[in-house]
């Protein structure tokens, strides 16, 4: 049951990962960005190891990043 805790999480830093880092690709980012999105990362997917579901937490990373990166090359392109 706690296993879908992280993939939701993951979905959720996935989507703002790939939304900072298409900030990033047009310049509007700083130094701090790639901290954050690090941190963010790191956060979910230690999180979710220390619980025993690392591959819930890196499943729902990967689809919410992959998903927000297809949709934003879409709008951007």
């Amino acid at each position: 049951m706690s296993g879908w805790v992280f993939v939701l999480a993951g979905v959720g830093v996935g989507l703002v990962q790939s939304r900072l880092l298409a900030s990033s690709v047009r310049g509007g980012a700083h130094l701090l960005s790639l901290l954050l999105r690090l941190g963010l990362v790191g956060a979910v997917l230690f999180l979710s190891a220390r619980a025993g579901h690392l591959a819930s937490g890196a499943a729902g990373w990967f689809a919410g990043f992959v998903a927000a990166s297809v949709w934003l090359q879409r709008r951007m392109g």
